[in-house]
């Protein structure tokens, strides 16, 4: 029984260390998330993102990928007319569709700095009550800015960040845009 008992120590022991492990950033990004991300990296030319940088990276996106969803990417070398397909710059511009709404996620990489523009646009449509009344929730914020109002649409941000959303009311409808942007550094 003392033999038993310190085998079941060792296991459930042995279990919580892989665990510990697994548990890195990497490990927690979705599978379909996993599968943009190495197109990201073809389309960029590099390899071996830190775990750390690739989060970032999935985070832009991971959260559209819920339910039923379907993405599609252009880069560089989609213009046939482009002068910039060599450019040691680098596009990838995400699109997004899910049960929710569309969405559009540019990413630029900047080699020489090893920095990542994203510029994330999200769009939710629904009865123009339903958007009226997050606008009048959003507007209430301590840190939202109105930049402009009108009968139809707002456009505010939230002071301190590249942090958009645009409200438009078109009754019975209604459109929200989200729209946020940031940098990721490349390690």
């Amino acid at each position: 029984m003392k033999n038993f008992f310190k085998l079941c120590l060792f296991v459930i022991l042995s279990l919580s260390m892989v665990n510990a492990y697994a548990l890195d950033d990497a490990s927690t990004i979705s599978e379909g998330a996993k599968k943009i991300l190495s197109s990201l990296e073809d389309e960029f030319g590099i390899k071996n993102l830190s775990s750390t940088t690739k989060k970032k990276i999935s985070e832009q996106f991971d959260s559209t990928l819920k339910g039923k969803w379907y993405s599609y990417w252009i880069g560089n070398e989609d213009l046939e007319s482009s002068k910039f397909k060599d450019s040691k710059v680098r596009i990838y511009d995400l699109f997004v569709v899910n049960n929710n709404g569309v969405s559009n996620i540019n990413f630029i990489y900047f080699p020489e700095v090893k920095q990542i523009y994203y510029i994330r646009k999200q769009y939710f449509d629904g009865p123009s009550e339903v958007i009226l009344e997050l606008f009048k929730e959003h507007k209430s914020k301590e840190n939202t800015k109105v930049s402009r109002e009108t009968d139809i649409f707002a456009f505010t941000r939230t002071e301190g960040f590249l942090d958009f959303d645009i409200f438009h009311i078109n009754t019975p409808n209604a459109l929200l845009a989200c729209i946020n942007a940031g940098v990721i550094d490349v390690k």
